[in-house]
């Protein structure tokens, strides 16, 4: 993984990692977006939506003098999408290029908090009702979601 880029102020980096990334003295939001892949949370303070996150992947520290930061990797990765049913583009040899309309097995989602698909590794996050009920119930500043699929 590459250096996230510049969010403004002081510098931060992962411990034992080369990048290091700038972040802001006055942080108003509790949730940081960094990539499609992997999301950044200001002070971790326990709350109902910590288990979900400790059940799908894991959350590693940021080594910052002016904030309480932690980086959340997702782990779970689960074949639920459903490619016949999805509206999908496709580069020459096959791979995914773009989705336009998502479509899961409802089996293999039912339950899971956040996941990746084989397919989209490096694409966006999907998360269950579950953990999005609990960002917002924890008063989380930052996220905004968009349904994918009922």
């Amino acid at each position: 993984m590459g250096p996230p880029g510049e969010l403004a102020g002081d510098r931060c980096r992962w411990p034992g990692s080369w990048w290091t990334t700038k972040v802001s003295r006055g942080l108003r939001r509790t949730f940081l977006g960094l990539a499609a892949t992997c999301w950044c949370f200001a002070s971790m303070r326990p709350g109902c939506w910590q288990p979900l996150l400790d059940r799908s992947g894991e959350l590693l520290p940021l080594e910052c003098p002016e904030a309480d930061l932690w980086l959340f990797n997702v782990l779970t990765v689960v074949d639920a999408l459903d490619e016949e049913k999805s509206e999908l583009v496709r580069f020459d040899d096959g791979d995914i290029l773009d989705v336009e309309r998502y479509v899961f097995r409802p089996d293999l989602t039912e339950g899971l908090a956040v996941f990746k698909v084989p397919q989209l590794l490096r694409g966006p996050l999907f998360l269950g009702d579950e953990f999005v009920r609990a960002v917002k119930a924890a008063g989380l500043r930052g996220p905004e979601f968009t349904q994918l699929w009922p």
